[in-house]
This record gives structure tokens, C-alpha cells and sequence, in this order.
């Protein structure tokens, strides 16, 4: 009887924690924690997988904390944060999914910092940040990175100007430009000083007498961690046999990373390579083939950027999603 008594409340526990770990979506604009935003007239609780529908904006208005099984919020439409305080703080093992066209935003009064999303305690965005928009994807080993908004040259009282912008910045320590003249060999020419954790403008002057320069823009965090963010061209006839190809990556996102890469306008030999949100190298293949099976590149979750490169020259970046 007793072996009965615990075979029951054992099957009782479980059948308890199979009913925690749902799938909802939203069914209209609303709030967070109001039962009519979701389908079913639920409440989004710990353990859940949450899905917020291209249409809606979800607002969270207050402190919210969740704990026990890990949650996982899918952006199709809007989360926003409305109003100082307002926490979304999640248990150990959560992550954040933007999918394109979906955004993540801040608003009201209240200082920038004091709306964030938690995960066991580590921030993964505050509204300093700024607004991020999709694809992006963010846990506690894979927090968002610098967003490239911009990254141009062009010629400016004799001299070279290159500017960018970014969209958010975590942890950035400062940037650095590079100049090349061949397509091949960069040099360091500016260290300019970034943010930390806001998003900006920037700009160097480069006083080059040369309308013939690759530039190429870097950031290192403060752990040192250095990444490539963005090639530009002052002079296009450098590109002129390589304008021709075009890459489109399918799908995007992609379950396990089991997608395709469909290059157009190409006769030469490419180097495809893939590497994570710190940098860091995870595949890398030369190819003369039109279309490359991405499957067994990686199957890590998380955001990557492909670099497609010919010459010594990238002619095409993408970033891409893998989920699980």
C-alpha cells in the first residue's frame, strides 16, 4: 500500500509539471500578466514557452519574477517595457528569441537601466540597450552583442570618412578601423574609444589621399574579445567582378542548423565562414558550388554571422539563427 501511496503521488508530481511546461501565444495587445492577452485565458508562468504573435505588443509594467523550470519567450511582434522598474526576471537557463520583424523596445519614464530582462540574476537586456530587433537571440551564454546599424565611407574635405552607428553595445570596450589597399592586407590606422553600454555615432577621419580603400570596422569587448563587424568599399570598381554574386540563406532561422546556402553570379572559389557572437570560428569551407548544405556546421543554438568571401574580400555577410 505504501509503494502504491508513492507510485501515485510520484505520477501526481509529474502529470503537475507537464502541465507547467506549456506552449502559449498571444491573442491580442495586452499585458504581460493579463489572462485575456493569451489564448486559453492564461497566465504566462515558469516552465513555459511563450510566444508573442507578429500583430501584438505585450507590455510589461511592473517587476515580474518567475522560478523553478526555464522559460523561453518568442518574439514575432513587440515586448516592450513601460515605465521605470518594469522587470522581467526569469529562472536559470532562459532565453529571449527575436525573430525577424519582431522588436524588443523600451519606453516610458524611468531611467534606461532599471527596465531589464534577468535570467537567474544575469541582465540580459536593459533598456539602455536601445531597441532590438529580430533575428536575435539571447541567454545567459550568448548575451547581445554590438547591433550594427550603419557602417560607411566616403570622401570629405580631401579625406576619407568613415562612420557607423550601432543599435545597442554591451560591455563594448572601443572599436577599431582598419584600411586595406589591396583587398588583402589590413592595417590598423584608429582605436576609437565606444560606449559601453549605449548606442551611438561615431566617426574617424582617415587622411589618406586615395580613393582605392577597403575599410574594415572591429569591436573588443572588455574581456578582450574581438569581433569583425563590417566591410565598406570607398571605391566600387574594387567589387566590380564580384557584384554579380548574391547569397540568401534557407531557412533563417533554422532548427538545428539545418540550412542552405544558395550563392548566385559565381565562377571562382569562395570561403564560407561562420563564427559565433564573440568571434570565435566554429566552421569554416571552400567551395565553387551554387548551392552548401549548412547541416553539422553547427547545432549550438544562438545568433552567427556567415561571412561569404572571395579574394580576400567578404562580398557577403548574413547573419543567422539556430534554434533547437
Amino acid at each position: 500500500m505504501k509503494n502504491l501511496l508513492l507510485t501515485i503521488t510520484a505520477l501526481f508530481i509529474f502529470s503537475i509539471n507537464a502541465v507547467q511546461a506549456r506552449k502559449i501565444k498571444s491573442t491580442q495587445p495586452g499585458g504581460f500578466t493579463a489572462s485575456s492577452t493569451w489564448v486559453g485565458s492564461v497566465t504566462p508562468a515558469a516552465g513555459d514557452t511563450i510566444t508573442i504573435d507578429s500583430s501584438h505588443t505585450v507590455v510589461v509594467s511592473s517587476n515580474l519574477s518567475y522560478s523553478g523550470t526555464k522559460m523561453k519567450v518568442i518574439i514575432y511582434g513587440t515586448l516592450n517595457f513601460s515605465g521605470g522598474g518594469s522587470k522581467l526576471k526569469m529562472p536559470s537557463g532562459s532565453s529571449v528569441q527575436i525573430m525577424s520583424g519582431g522588436s524588443l523596445t523600451s519606453t516610458g519614464s524611468g531611467g534606461g537601466s532599471s527596465k531589464t530582462i534577468e535570467a537567474s540574476g544575469t541582465t540580459l537586456w536593459s533598456g539602455s540597450m536601445g531597441t532590438i530587433t529580430g533575428p536575435a537571440y539571447v541567454d545567459q551564454n550568448t548575451p547581445l552583442p554590438v547591433t550594427l546599424l550603419t557602417f560607411n565611407t566616403k570622401t570629405k574635405n580631401g579625406a576619407v570618412s568613415v562612420t557607423w552607428s550601432t543599435a545597442s553595445e554591451t560591455n563594448n570596450d572601443y572599436f577599431e578601423v582598419e584600411r586595406s589597399i589591396d583587398g588583402g592586407q589590413y592595417k590598423t590606422i584608429a582605436q576609437v574609444k565606444a560606449n559601453g553600454n549605449i548606442a551611438g555615432t561615431y566617426e574617424y577621419i582617415d587622411q589618406i589621399q586615395s580613393s582605392n580603400c577597403i575599410y574594415r570596422l572591429s569591436q573588443t569587448d572588455y574581456n578582450g574579445t574581438r569581433t569583425e563587424l563590417s566591410y565598406s568599399s570607398l571605391n566600387a570598381s574594387k567589387l566590380t567582378n564580384m557584384s554579380n554574386i548574391t547569397a540568401t540563406v534557407w531557412p533563417n532561422p533554422s532548427v538545428n542548423g539545418n540550412s542552405t546556402i544558395r550563392i548566385e553570379g559565381n565562377t571562382e572559389p569562395i570561403i564560407i565562414t561562420i563564427t559565433d557572437l564573440t568571434g570565435k570560428k566554429v566552421f569554416e569551407k571552400t567551395t565553387t558550388g551554387n548551392t552548401f548544405d549548412l547541416a553539422g556546421s553547427t547545432q549550438n543554438p544562438g545568433i552567427y554571422m556567415i561571412s561569404i568571401k572571395q579574394n580576400d574580400i567578404i562580398i557577403s555577410s548574413k547573419t543567422w539563427m539556430v534554434t533547437n
